[in-house]
């Protein structure tokens, strides 16, 4: 089970970080760049080209969990890059290569090396046993920079995925009118 609030900001990203309704702006507190194997990625660039932007952290490449999640996200971003939507995973792991020839993932994976990103977005709040265990959360932003959802779980490993397609389904759903049931 995971906390996942898209609409009143209820178990959100935490009162420093990032938060459900916060709006991610060009050079602005929530915006980042960083280095994926194919040079470096901004934020708030994925944003200005209309998608939805899916951004999961994960602890580290690898271990069980994180290789689950990512997998996850593997197996539906055809789904996702259909409704117009970028995924993106986020690790401290300073490179990504093996772990995405490993596992075939062919989504961006960005190095968060020394936890910048993770410390603004305020996901030490995720982290258990002291910090020991980095925590796992993923945010779902409109192409408008709003995010629109946080949803962390520890053990949730597929959750994130499965959370956060169906909240780009909505957005995308709104952005042509449709009404969309919550």
């Amino acid at each position: 089970m995971g906390t996942s609030c898209s609409k009143d900001g209820s178990g959100d990203g935490g009162a420093l970080g990032a938060r459900v309704g916060d709006v991610v702006e060009a050079g602005g507190r929530l915006d980042w760049t960083m280095e994926t194997k194919d040079g470096p990625l901004t934020l708030s660039e994925m944003l200005a080209a209309g998608k939805c932007v899916v951004v999961f952290f994960y602890p580290k490449d690898e271990t069980y969990g994180c290789t689950k999640e990512a997998c996850a996200f593997r197996d539906r971003y055809e789904a996702f890059c259909k409704l117009g939507a970028e995924v993106v995973g986020v690790s401290n792991d300073k490179d990504h290569t093996a772990f995405a020839k490993n596992h075939r993932l062919t989504y961006p994976l960005a190095s968060d090396v020394g936890g910048q990103v993770r410390r603004q977005w305020g996901l030490t709040q995720f982290d258990v046993l002291g910090g020991l265990v980095k925590g796992r959360a993923t945010y779902v932003i409109a192409p408008s920079g709003r995010i629109e959802q946080v949803f962390n779980s520890a053990i949730d490993f597929e959750g994130h995925m499965k959370e956060s397609l169906g909240t780009v389904e909505r957005i995308m759903a709104q952005s042509h009118g449709e009404t969309v049931e919550a």
